[in-house]
């Protein structure tokens, strides 16, 4: 449910985009904590990374890629690209 909510929100975000996301909501729960206690800390001891975390990063990494730059993209693709066979 939370991936699905998740793929909605950052639909349109390239690869590096996702990553930079990523990045970004990882450190939400590091954030607030002193370095004097966050040194002395464990990472099992860091709550748990939440969907609010990522919708808090989607206000700071936006995506790189215009949706006419995307659409693009897709036609190149499509019209270049490599297509995945099956076996």
């Amino acid at each position: 449910k939370n991936l699905q909510a998740l793929l909605k929100l950052s639909e349109g975000y390239s690869g590096s985009d996702l990553s930079a996301l990523c990045k970004e909501a990882a450190m939400a729960p590091v954030r607030g904590i002193p370095a004097s206690e966050l040194k002395q800390m464990k990472a099992e001891q860091l709550r748990k990374i939440t969907l609010q975390d990522f919708k808090d990063a989607l206000r700071v990494i936006r995506p790189s890629v215009g949706p006419e730059s995307l659409k693009a993209y897709e036609t190149w693709n499509d019209r270049f690209g490599t297509k995945a066979t099956t076996s």
